[in-house]
């Protein structure tokens, strides 16, 4: 009897779980958007007018080669940026930090100079914040990728290319140097995926004003084959004089 009981309960519990949908198949999640990633290397294709024909929506119009999503949030961070440091300029206490970009005046100049096919006079005429704004979001990252330095991962990259200029920021402005941090994390990724530098100023890649042809991949290489050939030859040279009698 007591075996009944207890099956019949079961029966009936059964009834209600399925009455109230308990055996209802669990919803579907939707399948999210992939996000453009740093191992992008293809470019979207363009039209004429550089706008990316598959992914370029009415209110933007990306540059040459660049994906319209990461062109936009490209555009956020450096606006934010931007903000953040001109705000900074205005206030006197920060007149040593712009200063020093009359140190390396030569050297920055000379980066103007290859970088931008430009007048070395012209950027003497600039201000200190206009210079701080050439070289340390455009010439400072051209002049690491021609170089294939320290852009091999993006912890190197942070802390040799542009670990200093957040240390220097941080202390007129902490804001600034994180809005500084997220910008030039962005440019990172897009000189991987891209193979270029983007020029916040002009609202151009590097490669579709200058140099069509220009590969860091090939150049690293190119690089590292230089350094082992060198290497080599030194010890070669080093064989040769142990074995002169």
């Amino acid at each position: 009897m007591r075996k009944f009981l207890a099956i019949a309960l079961v029966a009936i519990l059964a009834f209600m779980i399925t009455a109230c949908g308990g055996n209802s198949p669990a919803p579907v999640p939707q399948q999210q958007p992939t996000p453009p990633t740093a191992t992008q290397t293809t470019p979207p294709p363009t039209s004429e007018t550089g706008t990316a024909d598959n992914n370029a929506t009415d209110a933007v119009a990306a540059p040459l080669e660049i994906d319209p999503v990461v062109y936009v949030e490209g555009q956020r961070l450096w606006e934010e940026f931007y903000e953040l440091a001109t705000a900074m300029a205005d206030d006197s206490n920060n007149d040593l930090f712009f200063m020093a970009f009359r140190v390396h005046l030569n050297r920055h100049g000379e980066w103007f100079e290859q970088f931008t096919n430009g007048e070395f006079a012209d950027f003497e005429a600039m201000s200190y914040f206009e210079r701080f704004l050439w070289v340390d979001t455009y010439l400072r990252m051209a002049e690491a990728m021609y170089n294939s330095t320290y852009i091999e991962n993006a912890d190197r990259f942070r802390q040799f290319t542009i670990g200093a200029q957040i240390t220097a920021i941080n202390r007129q402005c902490e804001d600034t140097a994180a809005a500084y941090e997220a910008l030039m994390m962005w440019q990172y990724d897009y000189m991987i995926a891209y193979h270029s530098v983007f020029n916040f100023i002009t609202d151009m890649s590097h490669r579709d004003s200058m140099d069509a042809d220009f590969n860091p991949i090939t150049r690293a290489e190119e690089a590292a084959a230089a350094e082992q050939e060198l290497i080599e030859q030194e010890l070669q040279e080093i064989a040769d004089e142990v074995d002169e009698p």
